[in-house]
């Protein structure tokens, strides 16, 4: 029953009020037209800012009001003006103040404008003189939405006091891309035509929209007669090519001969330390016990150590180990999810590399974890994320991680696969599965993967994920780590599934669970109605540390740790040579899981055991020409292949080079 925007209306339209109302209609529209009102800044009318021309504007406030506010006539009265068909240039010195309008002011076109006008520029076929009027106009509508689609991300609206920044300055004059989706079209165009002349003029007219000066004409058509290339020249940029090529692919082929060279030398190092560890097994379990059994305050570590000859540090970790409880807790109890709470991914990453389809969380540098929802690859730098796919990455002090909590107390079995994506460089990944539990943490399944490799976490041939107890609570966890703290392209594209045992058993796919959804929640729910199911985390640095990891019940081990004192020397015998078989036979699986545990690069007697560390002085010479080798060759193997194909046409690029040169230097982006 009452609108205040009608009573405003009504206000605005009174006799004694309507003349302030018409000269801001004008004062708009003139601003709009000629880039400067008669009145600046517009919303500030008033009695203490004058107009710079107060007659005109008065007169044309009336002649408004005296038509009825036909504002169509009102416009056509504008462009048709003395005023605004002045040219920009003045030649007699400084140009008058832009208050005066003795001369066009100069601004910038929006995003829209300008693609259209570059659209048009580049292929002046996309607009016929001869459409239909209703053709026409929809033609016109197809080009500004592919403008508006193309440019309105890479050029910022313009606006009272634009400044142009540089990165958009750079990629409107050397984007290559950029440059050939304007200017290929009108190339082609040109090619139809054989004539010099007839070319520059064509270019000119299309770009400029005015005729070539004859200063041009030879200007240009030296330019194009000078950078169209001859046989010779064609023979020699092709076998140079080749020659990169061969170059680079020598160096890439080389690079991953460096990574295995160096890989081998430090499992080598790590087998023979690992063998003489368990080697010794007895004695550091001798040394244990006597760290359990003597008065407090009377056996330190370092002592004991010196007495009986061992290191020390590896004794301070068999210490540790050994007094950790025995087998699982039955209790069902979210600890081991605690742990990993404050390793989780907090920032989220949104558009990475501009594809709007890949999202994700962790750091801009690494780690990370991104899924690509899209159908189709998508290229980033110097990896392809396959298409529907999550995707990780570690960092040299942190392993990435992605967990899937249990919703069920019960059996699983694990599967998927762990694909090295980068092979431009680096020396592959370390991977594992673990389980995390109220006790401590248990690897289920473990290895490395060399540099453009993957490796199936397949059931069959890896028993340690066939048959997953877990509780409530539990975390069975997918862990990427950077072998030997090298990190260079480590990107991995991660398959996990878990499956609870039975004919009718549940099944959790981390890729379609969170493809779509990545940044919904972390931890984030799974596909059948569980919340905080899947984890996207952090190891090992910042994070909080796991917990130790349990002695598997029913191993030697537990059975030393429950022994009387007695007892102790005759099990640390026992123990020593079941360790140092070639692996516990299978059906042992207690002892089994107690070598794995052992043996492990994250396990409690070797993680973070630098090993190149303990190589003696030739092998580390080798060590450090290798990586500096590895260093140059990955210079060299970054560098993109050279096009092999057939070598285009010369006069094609010539004529390319020259409509770049008209488009970047056409000043779409007036008087910035």
């Amino acid at each position: 029953k009452f609108s205040y925007r009608e009573q405003l209306a009504d206000v605005a339209l009174r006799p004694a009020e309507r003349d302030q109302f018409a000269r801001s209609i004008v004062n708009r529209l003139w601003y709009r037209f000629h880039g400067y009102g008669l009145v600046m800044r517009l919303d500030q009318m008033h009695a203490k800012n004058p107009p710079n021309h107060p007659e005109l504007l008065e007169w044309l406030a009336r002649d408004l009001i005296a038509h009825n506010y036909d504002l169509r006539r009102l416009m056509r009265g504008l462009v048709a003006s003395q005023t605004y068909s002045r040219g920009s240039r003045w030649e007699k010195g400084e140009a008058p103040a832009p208050d005066l309008f003795a001369v066009a002011n100069l601004r910038p076109l929006t995003p829209m404008q300008f693609g259209l006008s570059a659209l048009l520029a580049s292929n002046p076929d996309a607009l016929p003189d001869d459409l239909p009027p209703d053709a026409r106009d929809k033609q016109i509508e197809r080009l500004e939405a592919e403008a508006q689609r193309t440019f309105g991300a890479l050029i910022e609206r313009p606006q009272d006091g634009l400044q142009i920044n540089v990165s958009e300055a750079l990629r409107l004059s050397n984007d290559e891309a950029l440059l050939r989706l304007l200017g290929d079209k009108l190339v082609t165009r040109l090619l139809k035509s054989g004539d010099r002349r007839k070319q520059v003029e064509t270019a000119v007219w299309t770009v400029l929209s005015r005729p070539p000066t004859e200063e041009e004409i030879t200007v240009l058509g030296d330019y194009v007669a000078r950078h169209t290339l001859g046989d010779a020249d064609r023979e020699r940029l092709a076998r140079e090519a080749r020659e990169r090529r061969e170059a680079v692919e020598r160096a890439r082929k080389r690079a991953v001969e460096i990574d295995k060279e160096i890989a081998d030398l430090i499992n080598r190092q790590r087998d023979a330390a690992v063998r003489s560890a368990l080697g010794q097994t007895e004695r550091y379990l001798v040394a244990a016990a006597e760290l359990r059994l003597g008065a407090p305050g009377q056996a330190t570590v370092d002592a004991v150590a010196a007495r009986h000859g061992l290191d020390a540090g590896l004794l301070r970790r068999w210490h540790a180990y050994l007094g950790r409880p025995v087998g699982a807790s039955a209790v069902v109890a979210p600890q081991a999810v605690e742990a990993v709470r404050k390793g989780l991914y907090t920032a989220k990453l949104n558009s990475v590399g501009g594809h709007k389809t890949v999202n994700g969380w962790g750091s801009d540098a690494t780690p990370w974890f991104m899924a690509n929802a899209a159908k189709e690859p998508v290229r980033l730098s110097t990896l392809t994320l396959p298409p529907r796919s999550v995707s990780t990455h570690p960092s040299p002090a942190l392993a990435a991680a992605m967990g899937w909590r249990s919703p069920i107390a019960g059996t699983v079995k694990v599967a998927g696969q762990v694909t090295d994506i980068d092979p431009n460089c680096g020396n592959g990944v370390g991977w594992s599965v673990e389980l995390l539990h109220d006790g401590g943490k248990q690897i289920l399944a473990s290895g490395v993967i060399d540099n453009g490799k993957a490796v199936t976490l397949d059931p069959a041939t890896l028993p340690g994920l066939a048959a997953v107890k877990v509780h409530n609570g539990d975390l069975v966890s997918l862990v990427v780590d950077a072998r030997d703290r090298d990190h260079a392209c480590d990107s991995t594209h991660v398959e996990l599934v878990i499956t609870e045992a039975g004919d009718k058993g549940k099944k959790w796919d981390l890729t379609a669970d969170v493809v779509d959804s990545i940044q919904a929640a972390n931890p984030h729910a799974d596909g059948q109605g569980n919340a905080a199911v899947w984890h996207f985390y952090a190891v090992g640095g910042g994070p909080a540390p796991v917990t130790p990891p349990t002695i598997p019940a029913g191993s030697v081990l537990a059975r030393w740790s429950a022994a009387k004192p007695e007892e102790l020397g005759k099990i640390a015998a026992e123990a020593q040579k079941v360790l140092l078989e070639a692996g516990p036979p299978a059906k042992d699986e207690a002892n089994a899981a107690l070598f794995r545990e052992l043996t492990s690069a994250s396990g409690p007697l070797f993680t973070g055991v630098d090993f190149s560390a303990t190589l003696d002085a030739d092998a580390k010479a080798k060590l450090i020409k290798w990586k500096t080798d590895l260093a140059e060759a990955r210079r060299v193997a970054a560098q993109p292949l050279p096009e092999m194909g057939p070598a285009e046409d010369p006069a094609q690029q010539a004529l390319r080079q020259m409509v770049w040169a008209l488009l970047t230097g056409a000043e779409f982006r007036f008087n910035y």
